[in-house]
């Protein structure tokens, strides 16, 4: 069984939404309805250039359409991707110094967490030493739209 349902004025005013087309979305010789929903927050609707519903002869649906104001080139921010150098001579200093690194201190801990704030502590600290990074920043992008 198959239940109709409505986008009701209380739906939408309960949720904050207002719908945008209020013309009928599909018309035969013997009737017409609204099918279509198109609806935006109230808060937003200072951003509705317009709205509407396009005639067509090819079918009783017809297409509806919104038109946003806005700009049509949106800056993405930098973005930063951090680099290290592994030549073969550090990777060899950087093995002999992990040799020395007190992981015997982990013990005394019995949380999980801390016992990995400890190792990470003590890892980061030998690659910050022999492998030195770099933070390299790509351009902004444009995207056009």
């Amino acid at each position: 069984m198959l239940t109709e349902r409505r986008t009701s004025p209380s739906r939408l005013m309960a949720n904050e939404l207002r719908q945008m087309i209020t013309e009928p979305t599909r018309v035969s010789s013997t009737s017409s309805s609204l099918i279509d929903v198109l609806s935006y927050y109230i808060d937003l609707t200072y951003l509705t250039e317009s709205t509407g519903v396009l005639s067509t002869s090819f079918s009783d649906h017809l297409p509806i359409f919104g038109v946003l104001h806005g700009s049509s080139v949106k800056s993405i921010k930098h973005r930063y991707i951090e680099t290290r150098s592994f030549t073969t001579q550090c990777i060899a200093k950087f093995n002999v110094d992990l040799q020395f690194v007190p992981w015997n201190i982990m013990e005394i801990f019995s949380d999980i967490d801390d016992k990995c704030y400890v190792w990470q502590s003590f890892f980061l600290n030998a690659m910050n030493e022999h492998f030195l990074s770099a933070a390299n920043a790509f351009a902004s992008q444009l995207i056009h739209g």
